[in-house]
């Protein structure tokens, strides 16, 4: 099998390039959100609702495309991790045979190649997010979620559903999917997938975001035809 020549500084720095990259896109959506939402103080008509969607399909979108970094992310820190481990023994190595006297810098290069390479493919080395990194996605998972419930009450209310007790009821149930939906993602990227309490599907984003707000203001309106009280 050819080697593969690769230095765990230059994995450092592509680490750094993905998290920037995570975070800039993560800045593009919430700004796109910020705009739409300062638009309807002074823009509300049809054209207006119609933008919503579109926002909301180019949110989702956006966090798809976040979600790829934060993978690539979590595989590079997998084959980072084995080359440091085989950087470490062959600097180790080194110093054994030259009785600790071995040059600065020795084994800053890792040859991938054979059953080295194959078991960094197999994610032979497995380093999960830390609590810190942990924490802060979750933080950031709950304030992109409240954005999309504050646009999910505006696209409602829009189409005749008023700010009551269906709607608050409906939206908080929305809200605890996503965010039991994106605690049971980061149990998996934290290494806790097998004790998560979170279920595993607990939300899919929908597709079509137009339908989606159509049927909800039609339960709504069964709602109130089975005898509910926000009329």
């Amino acid at each position: 099998m050819p080697s593969v020549s690769v230095s765990s500084d230059e994995l450092r720095r592509q680490l750094t390039m993905l998290a920037v990259t995570a975070e800039e896109v993560e800045r593009a959506y919430k700004t796109i959100l910020s705009q739409y939402r300062q638009l309807g103080g002074r823009w509300n008509d049809n054209k207006f609702r119609e933008l919503g969607d579109v926002i909301n399909e180019s949110v989702s979108s956006l966090k798809k495309i976040q979600l790829v970094f934060l993978k690539g992310q979590k595989d590079m820190i997998q084959i980072l991790r084995a080359v440091e481990e085989y950087e470490q023994t062959n600097l180790n190595g080194a110093a054994q045979g030259s009785f600790g006297n071995a040059p600065q810098g020795a084994g800053t290069q890792a040859d991938f190649g054979g059953a080295a390479q194959d078991q960094a493919e197999e994610g032979g080395f497995t380093l999960h997010y830390s609590r810190e990194m942990t924490d802060n996605m979750w933080q950031r998972n709950v304030e992109s979620t409240d954005a999309m419930i504050d646009n999910y009450k505006e696209a409602l209310m829009e189409r005749g559903v008023p700010d009551g007790e269906w709607l608050n009821n409906t939206l908080s149930r929305h809200r605890a999917a996503m965010l039991e939906q994106c605690g049971y993602e980061l149990d998996v990227a934290s290494g806790h997938s097998q004790d998560s309490t979170n279920d595993a599907n607990a939300y899919s984003w929908p597709g079509d975001y137009h339908a989606f707000y159509d049927q909800l203001a039609e339960e709504y309106r069964q709602y109130c035809q089975n005898g509910g009280q926000d009329k």
